[in-house]
Order: C-alpha cells, then sequence, then structure tokens
C-alpha cells in the first residue's frame, strides 16, 4: 500500500491526461495549464495534510519558556512543565511543574506550582506551592495558601500555612491564622495571637 507521502506526490505530479501541450505554448501557460488541471487533486491534498495537524492543547510538555518585557498572566486552565523565565510581572493562575524565575514580581492566584521561586517579589493567595522562595524583596503568603518549602526575603507576611524553614532580613509578621512549622532566622518580628508556630528562633543583624 503506497504511503501518504507517496499518495500526495501522485496527486500534484502525476502528468496531464488527454491533453498534449503544444510546443509553441510559454512556460507560463504550460504551468497555468497543469495548475489547472490539477486544481482539485491539489486542494484535496491539502486537506488530507490538515487532518495531520496536531490539534492545540493548553498542556505543554518539558517547555521552557522566556517572557518578555510586559506584564504576563498564565491563565487557570494551563498545565506547564517546564522552566518560566521572566523579565516582567508574572501572574500564574494554572498549574506549573518548574522553576519559576523573575526580575520583577510574581503573584500566584489559586495556582499549584512544584519548583523553586526566586523573583524581586512573591505574593502567594490560594495557592500551593512546593519549592523554596527566594526573594530581594517581599513575600506574602496569604488566603489560605499553602507553602511546604523554605523562604527566603527581606520582609515575610504569613497569614496562611507554611511548612519550611524561613529567613527574614527585614520584617517577618505572623498574623491570625497563621500557620508556621519550621525555624525562624529573623532580624525583627512580630507573632500575634491566634498563631500556630512550632520550631527555633534565631536573631540575625
Amino acid at each position: 500500500m503506497a504511503s501518504f507521502k507517496e499518495k500526495l506526490a501522485n496527486a500534484i505530479f502525476e502528468p496531464i491526461e488527454d491533453e498534449e501541450i503544444d510546443e509553441t505554448d510559454s512556460l507560463d501557460e504550460v504551468v497555468e495549464e497543469i495548475r489547472l488541471q490539477h486544481e482539485e487533486e491539489i486542494q484535496s491534498s491539502k486537506e488530507a495534510v490538515k487532518e495531520f495537524e496536531p490539534v492545540h492543547t493548553e498542556v505543554f510538555t518539558e517547555a521552557q519558556a522566556t517572557i518578555s518585557s510586559d506584564p504576563s498572566t498564565l491563565s487557570e486552565d494551563l498545565v506547564l512543565v517546564g522552566n518560566i523565565s521572566s523579565k516582567s510581572d508574572l501572574t500564574i493562575c494554572g498549574t506549573v511543574t518548574g522553576d519559576i524565575k523573575s526580575e520583577s514580581s510574581v503573584y500566584l492566584k489559586n495556582a499549584k506550582i512544584e519548583g523553586n521561586i526566586i523573583a524581586n517579589n512573591v505574593f502567594i493567595s490560594g495557592s500551593n506551592v512546593k519549592g523554596n522562595i527566594k526573594s530581594n524583596g517581599t513575600v506574602e503568603v496569604l488566603d489560605e495558601s499553602v507553602v511546604t518549602g523554605n523562604i527566603s526575603a527581606v520582609d515575610l507576611n504569613i497569614k496562611a500555612t507554611v511548612i519550611g524553614d524561613v529567613r527574614s532580613t527585614g520584617f517577618l509578621s505572623l498574623v491570625v491564622g497563621s500557620k508556621l512549622t519550621g525555624n525562624m532566622a529573623v532580624n525583627e518580628f512580630e507573632i500575634l495571637r491566634g498563631t500556630k508556630y512550632s520550631g527555633n528562633i534565631t536573631i540575625i543583624k
């Protein structure tokens, strides 16, 4: 049985039937005559090729995305397996398995992340993160988020659950409703009533 490629070649290049080419015809006339005779075959072949084109999906495997200087958003129905590098603010509402790096701020909104995050600022809301977070600015863990991993930042505000060690060279705040299981290395901090904390505290300067 002929392969798809052979059928396609035969459909396009089979000889002209029932007509002879006048030797006085110009090359353009000959080409036009061939094109008209085989127009239907060519169109049919294009349709056949179209059937083999991959279907678009929101699932990406082993991808590595580099995002420009404009703010970007990864929607809630997106599933990305791979690393993300961004020069701008990045909002993630979907699922990412891979490391995230931004030269600006990262906003996680109802996201699921398995990987490390490095950014100037990280704001986490209603999300689940499994990985370490490193920031040279502010990290906020809010709205019933769960972070399983170590966090290092200048200022750190926790109003959710963190399972891992934290380090803050500026100010750390554990507010009502927060739960921290891990050691703290802090410069200045406050632990308000209604906070659950388990671990050791080291004061750094």
